[in-house]
Protein backbone atom coordinates (compact mmCIF):
# COMPACT_ATOMS: atom_id res chain seq x y z
CA UNK A 1 0.00 0.00 0.00
CA UNK A 2 1.27 3.45 -0.91
CA UNK A 3 1.12 6.00 1.86
CA UNK A 4 1.46 8.90 -0.56
CA UNK A 5 -1.46 11.30 -0.57
CA UNK A 6 -3.09 14.32 0.97
CA UNK A 7 -4.99 14.05 4.24
CA UNK A 8 -7.27 16.53 6.04
CA UNK A 9 -7.80 16.26 9.77
CA UNK A 10 -11.37 15.42 10.75
CA UNK A 11 -11.04 14.96 14.52
CA UNK A 12 -8.57 15.41 17.34
CA UNK A 13 -8.72 14.10 20.90
CA UNK A 14 -6.45 15.09 23.83
CA UNK A 15 -3.92 16.83 21.55
CA UNK A 16 -3.22 19.78 23.83
CA UNK A 17 -2.41 17.44 26.74
CA UNK A 18 -0.02 15.50 24.47
CA UNK A 19 1.71 18.74 23.47
CA UNK A 20 2.09 19.63 27.14
CA UNK A 21 3.64 16.19 27.81
CA UNK A 22 6.28 16.76 25.10
CA UNK A 23 7.21 20.19 26.42
CA UNK A 24 5.49 22.55 23.98
CA UNK A 25 4.96 26.00 25.51
CA UNK A 26 1.55 27.44 26.36
CA UNK A 27 1.06 29.84 23.40
CA UNK A 28 2.27 27.33 20.79
CA UNK A 29 0.09 24.60 22.36
CA UNK A 30 -3.01 26.80 22.11
CA UNK A 31 -2.32 27.63 18.44
CA UNK A 32 -1.54 24.01 17.53
CA UNK A 33 -4.56 22.62 19.36
CA UNK A 34 -6.90 25.01 17.55
CA UNK A 35 -5.56 24.23 14.06
CA UNK A 36 -6.91 21.66 11.60
CA UNK A 37 -3.85 20.60 9.61
CA UNK A 38 -3.61 19.07 6.20
CA UNK A 39 -0.81 16.55 5.77
CA UNK A 40 0.67 15.62 2.40
CA UNK A 41 2.97 12.63 2.20
CA UNK A 42 5.17 11.87 -0.81
CA UNK A 43 7.37 8.82 -1.13
CA UNK A 44 10.22 7.72 -3.35
CA UNK A 45 11.36 4.26 -2.30
CA UNK A 46 12.46 4.62 1.34
CA UNK A 47 12.64 8.44 1.13
CA UNK A 48 9.59 10.38 2.31
CA UNK A 49 8.51 13.98 2.75
CA UNK A 50 5.68 14.90 5.11
CA UNK A 51 4.33 18.41 4.54
CA UNK A 52 2.01 19.74 7.26
CA UNK A 53 -0.01 22.85 6.49
CA UNK A 54 -1.96 24.93 9.03
CA UNK A 55 -3.20 28.49 8.90
CA UNK A 56 -0.22 29.40 11.11
CA UNK A 57 2.70 27.53 9.59
CA UNK A 58 3.84 25.02 6.99
CA UNK A 59 6.48 22.44 7.88
CA UNK A 60 8.33 19.86 5.79
CA UNK A 61 9.78 16.72 7.32
CA UNK A 62 12.13 14.81 4.97
CA UNK A 63 13.30 11.39 6.11
CA UNK A 64 14.56 7.99 5.03
CA UNK A 65 12.96 4.98 6.70
CA UNK A 66 15.06 3.60 9.53
CA UNK A 67 17.63 6.43 9.50
CA UNK A 68 17.88 8.75 12.51
CA UNK A 69 17.71 12.47 11.72
CA UNK A 70 17.35 15.72 13.63
CA UNK A 71 13.75 16.94 13.59
CA UNK A 72 12.91 20.58 14.21
CA UNK A 73 9.50 21.12 15.77
CA UNK A 74 7.31 24.13 14.98
CA UNK A 75 8.49 25.84 18.19
CA UNK A 76 12.16 25.49 17.17
CA UNK A 77 13.03 22.60 19.50
CA UNK A 78 15.34 20.02 17.85
CA UNK A 79 15.72 16.34 18.71
CA UNK A 80 16.70 12.93 17.21
CA UNK A 81 13.90 11.14 15.38
CA UNK A 82 13.57 7.81 13.58
CA UNK A 83 10.66 6.66 11.42
CA UNK A 84 10.11 3.02 10.43
CA UNK A 85 7.48 1.20 8.41
CA UNK A 86 5.46 -1.56 10.08
CA UNK A 87 2.96 -2.95 7.57
CA UNK A 88 0.40 -0.20 6.94
CA UNK A 89 1.93 2.03 9.63
CA UNK A 90 4.67 4.62 9.90
CA UNK A 91 6.04 4.68 13.45
CA UNK A 92 7.90 7.85 14.45
CA UNK A 93 10.05 7.83 17.60
CA UNK A 94 11.23 11.18 18.97
CA UNK A 95 13.92 11.36 21.67
CA UNK A 96 13.00 14.53 23.53
CA UNK A 97 14.89 15.96 26.51
CA UNK A 98 12.83 14.33 29.26
CA UNK A 99 10.64 11.82 27.42
CA UNK A 100 10.42 9.59 24.36
CA UNK A 101 7.39 10.28 22.17
CA UNK A 102 5.88 7.94 19.59
CA UNK A 103 3.59 8.89 16.73
CA UNK A 104 1.99 5.93 14.94
CA UNK A 105 0.26 6.74 11.66
CA UNK A 106 -1.99 3.90 10.49
CA UNK A 107 -2.97 4.20 6.82
CA UNK A 108 -6.17 2.92 5.22
CA UNK A 109 -7.75 3.40 1.80
CA UNK A 110 -9.89 6.21 3.28
CA UNK A 111 -7.31 8.08 5.36
CA UNK A 112 -5.07 7.75 8.36
CA UNK A 113 -5.32 7.50 12.12
CA UNK A 114 -2.51 9.05 14.15
CA UNK A 115 -1.89 7.91 17.73
CA UNK A 116 0.51 10.16 19.65
CA UNK A 117 1.96 8.91 22.95
CA UNK A 118 4.32 10.49 25.48
CA UNK A 119 4.75 10.18 29.23
CA UNK A 120 1.50 8.22 29.65
CA UNK A 121 -0.55 10.71 27.62
CA UNK A 122 -2.31 9.48 24.46
CA UNK A 123 -3.84 11.63 21.72
CA UNK A 124 -5.72 10.41 18.67
CA UNK A 125 -6.15 12.36 15.45
CA UNK A 126 -8.13 11.22 12.39
CA UNK A 127 -7.60 12.31 8.80
CA UNK A 128 -9.54 11.66 5.60
CA UNK A 129 -7.81 11.16 2.26
CA UNK A 130 -8.58 13.95 -0.21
Amino acid sequence: MSFAGKYEMTSSDNFEEYLKAVGVGFATRKLAASSKPTEELTEDGNAFTLKTVTTFKTTNLAFVLGEEFIEEREDGDKFPTTIVRDGNKLVQTQKLDNVTATITRTFTADGLEATLEADGVVSKRSYKRV
